[in-house]
């Protein structure tokens, strides 16, 4: 026999044999794609406000690392890395606030979850604008940097005004 029969053969049968198994449910379906629903990660509130906390820090020290090369003149092209990170830590934000994901330590205000649809539209203007700052910083116009570093952290200004704890403020009118 041929080896061309002979693939011929094995192949009619296994199409054959496939067939008849599925009428008869005898192969397994296969598994649902593991894209169309995941699962909820669970983590604790104390972690979810640890991480948020290690992210606002984390971005306060890239603008003041990006405020310090604007205002002695350096270089901006070096600064596209951090205003990446800034876009994506901008881009995780409405993540990292799940309903109920609040503890002593957060700064966190009820007013993002009661007002959620300005919360991710701020989050997602401050993903933008950070985009555009890296790509900016790529191209080594620091005027133009400087303007929109300004953008960015105005937009951060507006995210706090309205979804922030201020403790120093409460600190203060309290004493």
């Amino acid at each position: 026999m041929k080896p061309q029969s002979l693939i011929l053969i094995l192949s009619a049968s296994l199409a054959l044999t496939s067939a008849v198994s599925a009428k008869h449910g005898d192969i397994a379906q296969p598994a649902p794609q593991a894209a169309a629903h995941q699962p909820a990660v669970e983590m604790s509130v104390d972690d979810l406000v640890a991480g948020r906390r290690a992210g606002y820090w984390m971005s306060a020290g890239l603008f003041g690392g990006m405020f310090g090369v604007m205002n002695s003149g350096g270089d901006v092209k070096g600064l596209a890395f951090s205003a990446r990170a800034l876009a994506g830590w901008a881009k995780a934000l409405p993540g990292m606030f799940p309903e109920g994901s609040v503890n002593e330590e957060t700064n966190a205000l009820p007013t993002v979850w009661s007002e959620r649809e300005e919360f991710e539209r701020i989050a997602g203007l401050y993903a933008k604008r950070a985009t555009s700052l890296a790509d900016i910083a790529a191209s080594g116009d620091a005027d133009a940097f400087k303007a929109q570093w300004a953008l960015v952290r105005e937009t951060c200004s507006s995210c706090h005004d309205t979804f922030r704890r201020d403790r120093k403020k409460e600190v203060q009118a309290q004493n």
